[in-house]
């Protein structure tokens, strides 16, 4: 049983969440993003090319998603990845929006690509789909790392030529072995402010809640700049960049295109198509569960930028 202390710090903590988040989207914030953070998480099914399953639109009960490879479930019961007679795993379950920031990416075959905050692998098993040249996933958490490298031989084929490596995203110095990719994604550590809503819905006393402040963003912003600064050091020239987060703070989200683009200047690209999941920002774009569409996706923000040249 928390103390009364900590009842005390708790309660004064969900206000101050609620205050902070209704002062940036308004009553949205109450009407319906709110809520709709408050439903469990929707997912659609990644189908895995390299291991063909065709029974797995009929048994996943689901249609094809517009604009994705992947299947969206009719029902909220998941079927879980089954092996296939290629020894792989016939899809990952994820949600839609983050195959939406992988494909933005426009991963070509002969492309190299990096996946610099890759764990647990979602995204970078949806990159490998375009079957691109090298495909490098980065995760610097040893535990994380490990669940990466056991997901990824899980899809990809022996003969995929991909590499998991375990560097910093954030120092300079860091020694990537390649020192220019054609494609870089970068989907940074963040508040993640669903996964508190559901923690804090499951359980009250939860220290998600407990230990969220506004101030937090300030700090997460701070790394998700050195990574984003990192991807285009990394990208070649011309060459495509996706910044994502699953976050709702404006400032861990355009705040830092904003200030990247100061220092790198780059093209924002961005196509009408995709109003059908997501709603333009000043520097890109967010899906989010409450979209007038009604997918119930997200929340996840993205950028596209081409590096100048």
């Amino acid at each position: 049983m928390p103390t009364k202390a900590e009842q005390k710090r708790l309660s004064q903590a969900v206000v101050a969440f609620h205050n902070h988040y209704a002062s940036i989207w308004g009553t949205r914030w109450d009407e319906s993003l709110y809520p709709y953070l408050l439903e469990p998480t929707r997912y659609a099914a990644l189908i895995n090319t390299f291991a063909p399953d065709e029974k797995l639109h009929d048994d996943l009960k689901a249609e094809a998603m517009p604009l994705l490879p992947c299947l969206q479930y009719f029902e909220d019961a998941l079927l879980p990845p089954r092996q296939t007679l290629a020894g792989l795993l016939s899809h990952y379950n994820l949600d839609a929006a983050s195959v939406l920031a992988a494909e933005l990416l426009d991963v070509q075959e002969g492309h190299s690509v990096l996946d610099l905050c890759a764990a647990p692998g979602g995204k970078s098993i949806a990159i490998a789909q375009h079957k691109p040249a090298l495909l490098h996933s980065n995760e610097l958490d040893s535990a994380r790392n490990k669940r990466l490298t056991t997901n990824l031989r899980s899809y990809l084929p022996a003969d995929f030529n991909f590499k998991v490596l375990k560097l910093d995203g954030t120092d300079k110095r860091a020694a990537f072995p390649n020192k220019q990719y054609d494609r870089v994604l970068v989907d940074a550590p963040c508040s993640s402010e669903r996964h508190i809503v559901h923690k804090h819905a499951t359980n009250p006393g939860a220290v998600e809640m407990m230990n969220w402040k506004a101030s937090h963003s300030k700090t997460l912003a701070k790394t998700q700049t050195e990574l984003l600064m990192t991807a285009l050091r990394l990208v070649k020239p011309g060459g495509r960049v996706v910044y994502a987060t699953c976050s709702i703070s404006d400032i861990e989200n355009d705040g830092v295109i904003e200030r990247c683009l100061q220092k790198a200047p780059s093209e924002i690209v961005d196509d009408d198509k995709l109003d059908v999941m997501s709603e333009k920002t000043k520097y890109g774009r967010i899906v989010l569960p409450d979209h007038k569409n009604g997918g119930k996706w997200g929340p996840l923000f993205f950028s596209v930028l081409i590096k100048s040249v």
